[in-house]
């Protein structure tokens, strides 16, 4: 669904509740491994470890819905767990998992 829709949007955010999400879009949408090396921003190493944070219109951390209604350019994406996006705000869709766990909504940053 997100990839579907990215295109109507500037950024995606993307929560890392679920350790690190970006390999997930970079295996299930197929994107061009040359074209995500030279994109590729990653954070600081910790530990001789650094993960990725940014590639293409994605970005990967915590979502902090306060901090991206000041911060973010419009309209943006966000896709975050239950807990991370309010009651209140407008979902446009829901994804769960085969077991019918609610693990992500996705909202846009009013």
């Amino acid at each position: 669904w997100v990839e579907q829709h990215k295109s109507d949007y500037q950024t995606v955010y993307v929560t890392d509740r679920y350790d690190q999400p970006y390999i997930l879009f970079l295996f299930y949408t197929q994107y061009p491994p040359e074209k995500f090396q030279a994109q590729a921003r990653l954070s600081p190493a910790d530990y001789g470890f650094a993960t990725v944070r940014q590639y293409d219109k994605y970005v990967f951390g915590p979502v902090d819905w306060q901090k991206l209604r000041q911060t973010v350019k419009q309209p943006s994406l966000v896709v975050g767990t239950p807990a991370e996006v309010p009651a209140g705000v407008t979902i446009l869709t829901n994804i769960q998992g085969q077991n019918q766990y609610h693990y992500f909504r996705v909202s846009q940053v009013p």
